[in-house]
């Protein structure tokens, strides 16, 4: 949020409409693959944003990043949310139409709450 402020960047807010915790699971669900079970390739979100040009972050997993000659977009997933910073808003619009065409996502617009704060 620093940067956002910072920077004088746009936060954009999606919503997952169909995330996982919208379901009585007997299973049991983990949120990375535990040790022993990964399997190369099979990480369809991750696989989805790299060829769309982003680099997953090494500090946190479900941030991602892409860099432009003069700009860049900061994608974060937090289980079924999502935000998106960037200061170019054509940008922005261009990575929720790729996103919203692949997975079913509510567009929430400007961001004014964050996990409930």
């Amino acid at each position: 949020m620093s940067i956002v402020a910072g920077k004088n960047l746009h936060l954009e807010q999606l919503d997952v409409e169909t995330a996982f915790l919208h379901w009585n699971l007997e299973e049991e669900i983990f949120m990375a693959q535990p040790k022993g079970f990964e399997v190369q390739g099979k990480e369809k979100f991750n696989e989805f944003m790299k060829n769309l040009g982003f680099h997953r972050c090494e500090e946190d997993h479900y941030c991602y990043v892409k860099k432009y000659v003069d700009n860049y977009i900061i994608f974060v997933l937090y289980v079924d949310d999502m935000l998106i910073v960037g200061a170019n808003m054509e940008e922005i619009y261009r990575l929720k139409k790729q996103l919203s065409e692949n997975f079913k996502l509510k567009d929430l617009g400007s961001a004014k709450q964050i996990l409930g704060m």
